[in-house]
């Protein structure tokens, strides 16, 4: 299994494909380039799938794996010196933050 995961959301970067066929079925509900953030929720939504939903899907995968008890004890037992346990708790903290904070819904 994997040490480390990445569950991105899409952007749509003008010029790409992707922006070109959001643009074109009226996906967008922001264009506000601003809030094209992958820590937050994507600018557009589907005909069934919101954009929070979108969202919140990513921070269900990132939980499911992150905060699963094998991974938690496989990074616990790992720790081989101080700096190793500074990471780690800085770390999960950053985590939390990103994955529970109530800023991810502006």
């Amino acid at each position: 299994m994997a040490d480390l995961v990445t569950f991105g959301v899409a952007t749509p970067v003008p010029g790409t494909k992707f922006y070109e066929y959001i643009e074109k079925n009226g996906y967008f509900i922001e264009k506000d380039w601003s809030k094209f953030d992958p820590a937050l929720p994507p600018v557009y939504s589907y005909p069934n799938l919101s954009s929070q939903e979108i969202f919140e899907f990513s921070r269900k995968a990132y939980k499911a794996f992150y905060l699963r008890p094998a991974f938690i004890l496989k990074r616990f037992f790992g720790q081989r010196s101080l700096r190793d346990v500074q990471n780690n708790y800085a770390n999960f903290i950053s985590f939390l933050q990103r994955t529970f904070a109530s800023r991810a819904t502006a």
